[in-house]
């Protein structure tokens, strides 16, 4: 797991279990992992180490994520 400060705070952010998250998040509202990708200017190959929890989250990305997904998915 890896440390992460959030609002002054630090986090302890478990990879895997955020990837798994965000990757039923994703699937739920449709939208394909490459349009993810483009949307975010980060690659493919990252974000799919990302989903498995073999990379890292941190705020920067995982803000971006979720950025892409509300406007993809229109909501």
């Amino acid at each position: 797991m890896k440390l992460i400060q959030l609002n002054s705070v630090i986090r302890e952010v478990d990879s895997e279990a955020t990837g798994m998250a965000v990757k039923t998040l994703r699937k739920k509202k449709g939208v394909a992992i490459k349009d993810v990708a483009k949307e975010t200017g980060m690659s493919l190959s990252l974000l799919y180490a990302m989903e498995r929890g073999l990379r890292p989250w941190n705020q920067e990305k995982f803000t971006a994520v979720i950025k892409a997904l509300k406007k993809l998915s229109g909501k």
